[in-house]
C-alpha cells in the first residue's frame, strides 16, 4: 500500500524512537565491526611497468624484402605465455624471497598459482604492454615487477632468436630436400632427351615438312608414271602397226618376185608352145593367183589389224629384222617399261618412307607429351626450390638481425617503481562504509518492518478500504516513560560520541603509521 512521503517519514520516525535502543546497538556494532575489519584488512601495493615494442627502427627500411617482418599482434597473449612459464615463475619466486628450504612441490605450485593470480598482463594498442603485480609488501611488489620486465625482454629475445633459428633450419632442410629432387628431375630430363634425340624444338615441324615433301614427291612420281604408261601404250600401238605394214610389204615383194619369175617362164614357153599348152595354162593360173595375192596385201595394209593372223610373233621377228624403225620403237618400248618399273619402285620406296615419317610423328607426339610432363615436374621443383632458397636467405638475415638485436626491439617505456600508496580498499573506505552502513541498515530494517507488518498504522488505510473512522487517539507518555526516554537519549548520545571519537583516534593513528 502506497503512502505519502511525509506520512511515511512520520511513521518511520515514530518507529525509530520506539526501537531506539536496538537500532543504536545495531549502528554501534556495524560501525565498530567495519572499523575492526579496516584495521585488519591487508594492504595491497601494486607496481607496474610498461614495455614498448618497437616495430620500426633505423635498419628496417634498408632490409625491406630481405628480412621477415615480425607481427606484434596478440603480443599480450605471447607475453602471458612467456611470463607465466614455469621457469619465469621460479625466477620470480627466488627474487621475491618466497623460496625456503624443504618446501614441498605442492606448496611451490600453490605459490605459483597465487603469484599468477596477482599478476596482470595487458596489451595497450599494438606496441605497448603493461605488466602489473600486487603484493602486501611494496618493495617486493617493485622487485617482482622489475624482474618480470627483465625476464620478459630476455625471454622474448631468446624465443625470437630460437624461432628464427628453427625457421631457418626448417627452411634450410626443405631447401636441401627440394634441391635433391630438382637434381633428380634434371637428371631424368637429361636422360630422356639423350634417349630420344628426335625430341627437340621444331621436330614436329620438321616431320610435317618431310611428310609434305614425300607426298609431293609421290604425286610427281605418279604423274611421271602415268605419262610413262601412256607412252608405253602409244609405243605398243606403233609397234603393232609398223609390224603389220612391214609384214605386208614383205609378202607383196615376195609375190612380185615370184610373179616376175613366172612371167619370165611364161615368156620362154610362149616362144616354143601355144597358149593352150598345159604348162602355159598352169603358169597363167599361178600368175593370176599372185596378182590376186598382191592386190589383197595392198588392201590389208589399209585395213585394221586382223586377229586371225597366225603366228604374230614370227611376223614381228621377221619385221624387226627387215625394218629399222620397228627396232627403234621396240627399244623405246623397252626403255619405257624400264622407266615404269623404276617409277613404281620409287613410289613404293617413297610410300615406305612416308609411313616411317607417320610412325616417327606418332612417336614424337608420345615422347613430346612425356617430355612436357617431365619438364613440368622440373619447373615445379625449380620454382619451389628457388622460393625456398629465397626464404632461406631471408631467414638467415632475420637470424643475424635477431642475434644482433636489430630486429624487433623492446624498450622499457615506464620502469617499475616502489608504490607509495596501497591500492584497492583502504582504511578510509572502511570508515566511511561503516558509518553509512550503520545508519542505513537500521532504517532499512524499519522500512521492511513497516512494509510487511499487517497492522494498521495510519487512518488512510481505513479510508482506502472505505471503513468508517470514529476518532483517532494519540499515544500519551507517562512521566516515568519520559524520564526513561531522557536517560536513554543521553546514553545513546554519549555512546555515539565515543564511536566518533574512536573513529577519529584510530584514523589519526593510522595516518601516522602507528596502526
Amino acid at each position: 500500500m502506497q503512502y505519502p512521503v511525509e506520512k511515511l517519514a512520520r511513521v518511520l520516525l515514530h518507529d525509530a524512537l520506539r526501537y531506539r535502543v536496538p537500532m543504536f546497538a545495531l549502528f554501534t556494532v556495524i560501525a565498530l565491526s567495519s572499523l575492526a575489519v579496516g584495521l585488519h584488512w591487508p594492504k595491497k601495493f601494486t607496481s607496474y611497468t610498461s614495455i614498448f615494442i618497437e616495430e620500426k627502427n633505423v635498419i628496417q627500411p634498408l632490409m625491406v624484402g630481405a628480412a621477415a617482418p615480425m607481427d606484434v599482434r596478440e603480443r599480450a597473449n605471447i607475453a602471458k605465455e612467456v611470463i607465466f612459464s614455469r621457469y619465469m615463475l621460479d625466477e620470480v619466486i627466488k627474487e621475491g624471497g618466497w623460496l625456503v628450504e624443504n618446501m614441498s612441490p605442492i606448496d611451490v605450485e600453490r605459490l605459483r598459482d597465487e603469484i599468477k593470480s596477482r599478476t596482470s598482463v595487458q596489451g595497450r594498442g599494438k606496441s605497448l604492454i603493461r605488466i602489473e603485480y600486487s603484493d602486501t609488501d611494496a618493495e617486493r611488489a617493485y622487485l617482482v615487477t622489475k624482474k618480470y620486465a627483465e625476464l620478459f625482454i630476455r625471454g622474448s629475445r631468446e624465443n625470437k632468436v630460437s624461432e628464427s633459428t628453427s625457421a631457418f633450419d626448417f627452411i634450410d632442410g626443405q631447401a636441401e630436400i627440394y634441391h635433391k629432387k630438382l637434381l633428380e628431375s634434371e637428371h631424368t630430363l637429361k636422360e630422356f632427351r639423350s634417349a630420344n634425340p628426335d625430341i627437340r624444338p621444331g621436330s614436329q615441324a620438321d616431320v610435317s615438312a618431310r611428310v609434305n615433301t614425300l607426298r609431293n614427291k609421290i604425286n610427281g612420281i605418279q604423274l611421271d608414271l602415268q605419262e610413262a604408261r601412256k607412252r608405253k601404250t602409244s609405243l605398243e600401238k606403233q609397234i603393232s602397226g609398223e609390224a603389220r605394214m612391214t609384214e605386208s610389204l614383205g609378202r607383196e615383194k615376195m609375190y612380185q618376185q615370184r610373179l616376175a619369175e613366172l612371167q619370165s617362164q611364161l615368156n620362154q614357153l610362149r616362144l616354143s608352145y601355144h597358149d593352150n599348152y598345159p604348162d602355159i595354162v598352169i603358169l597363167k593360173t599361178q600368175i593370176n593367183e599372185l596378182k590376186s595375192d598382191i592386190e589383197r596385201e595392198r588392201k590389208a595394209r589399209t585395213s585394221p589389224v586382223q586377229k586371225s593372223d597366225t603366228r604374230p610373233q614370227d611376223r614381228f621377228v621377221n619385221a624387226a629384222t627387215t625394218n629399222p624403225l620397228y627396232a627403234s620403237l621396240r627399244a623405246g618400248l623397252s626403255a619405257t617399261k624400264t622407266q615404269i618399273q623404276t617409277l613404281e619402285a620409287k613410289i613404293a620406296g617413297t610410300q615406305g618412307l612416308l609411313q616411317e615419317e607417320f610412325g616417327r610423328a606418332q612417336r614424337i607426339n608420345d615422347m613430346d607429351a612425356k617430355l612436357k610432363e617431365l619438364t613440368r615436374d622440373y619447373e615445379v621443383q625449380r620454382n619451389i626450390y628457388e622460393d625456398l632458397a629465397r626464404r632461406r636467405e631471408n631467414a638467415r638475415v632475420t637470424v643475424k638481425l635477431e642475434e644482433q638485436n636489430q630486429g624487433l626491439t623492446f624498450r622499457i617505456e615506464e620502469p617499475a617503481a616502489i608504490p607509495l600508496r596501497p591500492t584497492g580498499l583502504r582504511f578510509i573506505h572502511f570508515m566511511i562504509a561503516g558509518l553509512l552502513a550503520g545508519i542505513l541498515a537500521p532504517l532499512s530494517l524499519l522500512y521492511l518492518m513497516f512494509t510487511f507488518d499487517p497492522r494498521i498504522r495510519l487512518p488512510d488505510a481505513l479510508y482506502r478500504q472505505k471503513l468508517p473512522v470514529i476518532a483517532s487517539v494519540s499515544h500519551l507518555y507517562t512521566p516515568s516513560e519520559c524520564r526513561a526516554a531522557t536517560v536513554s537519549y543521553r546514553v545513546m548520545g554519549a555512546l555515539f560520541l565515543l564511536v566518533v571519537a574512536a573513529y577519529i583516534a584510530i584514523g589519526v593513528l593510522r595516518l601516522q603509521g602507528k596502526l
